[in-house]
Formats: structure tokens, sequence, C-alpha cells
């Protein structure tokens, strides 16, 4: 049945097709081609056949995909989305996760909820979730954990308690600046 593989395996891979809704033949593992109305041979017919000849093709048993609506699942259209910043996450005016209506002004959102508001917000959602990965002792061990940058309570008084209950490490958090400044002359 596989006589007819001889050449490279990229020239019979310029053969190949996708058949959608197609039946496995269960003895040999082809496929039957409604348009040449023969059976075609599958990477699970070589496996089974000839495994000299599934490895010349086991590059091509791999495919793409594209993901609609942003990169690994972040909005690549808006800067602060994308890079998960302190803006992102934040629940003060201006932020991306405050419980508004209308918008919060994060590009593509037309009522204010394409990141979710409050603790709903996929970006808190996701340092949560990191900060739940490094603190589990089956995951991870670590002695400091670190937030850089990111300001929001939803997220920095988690890390905190989560570390605490940890009890093997430190958390380091970063403080909402507010302005204040001493300033001290010398000499006094």
């Amino acid at each position: 049945a596989l006589q007819h593989i001889t050449a490279s395996a990229a020239a019979h891979i310029k053969d190949a097709a996708y058949i959608r809704n197609g039946v496995v033949n269960q003895t040999n593992y082809t496929v039957y081609d409604r348009v040449l109305q023969k059976d075609r041979v599958t990477l699970a017919t070589l496996l089974a056949k000839d495994k000299k000849k599934f490895n010349k093709f086991s590059g091509y048993a791999k495919f793409n995909t594209a993901f609609y609506g942003g990169f690994d699942g972040l909005n690549i259209f808006d800067r602060d989305a994308y890079e998960m910043n302190d803006k992102s996450t934040s629940t003060e005016t201006g932020g991306f996760a405050r419980n508004i209506t209308g918008g919060t002004g994060v590009t593509g959102s037309d009522n204010g909820t394409l990141m979710g508001n409050g603790i709903n917000n996929n970006a808190i959602q996701s340092y949560r979730t990191a900060v739940d990965i490094m603190n589990d002792q089956y995951r991870s061990i670590h002695h400091i954990l670190t937030v850089p940058g990111i300001r929001e309570p939803l997220i920095t008084d988690y890390a905190a308690e989560r570390t605490a209950g940890y009890q093997m490490a430190m958390y380091i958090m970063d403080i909402p600046s507010r302005g204040l400044f001493l300033v001290l002359k010398w000499p006094l």
C-alpha cells in the first residue's frame, strides 16, 4: 500500500489534503477521498505500516493557528493592556479595572467591560493566578516574591496574604506614590 511513497517527504506532502468529515478505515488507517474517489494514506497509516517512512514525515505532523482578538489573550491594540502594567490593573480613576459604565478608554471596549471590572479584570486575575502558582509549595520554590510596578491592592494585598501563608518567602511590595516628599537641607 505504501509502494508509491518513494520520493522525499517534501515532494509527497504537496499532495496532502484536509478532508473534512473523513471516515478512517480501521484496518489500514486510510481516509476515502470523494474527489479523487480513492483511499488516501494518512500519517497513521505510515506509523502503523512503515515507521521509517513515518519518521520522514514527522516534521509535517503539526499545525499552526492564528488566534482571534489578540496575542496570548492580551489586547495588542492598547499598550497598557498588552503590557499588563499598573494602569491595566488599577481600580482608581483612569485604571482599566475601575467599576464604571461608559467605557474605560481601552481600545476596542464599547461598554467598559473588555477587560472586566474590579476583581474580574483579566489582568488582575492573571497576576493573582501567578501569585497562587508561585506560592504553591508543590509547584515552586522561591524565597522572594515581587511584582514590579504593580500597586493595585487587589493584587498586592493578595500577594502579601498568600506569601505569608507560604511561610518560605518574603514579599517585596511596590507601594503607591502619593507625591509626598521630605526635603532635608544640610546643614540644619
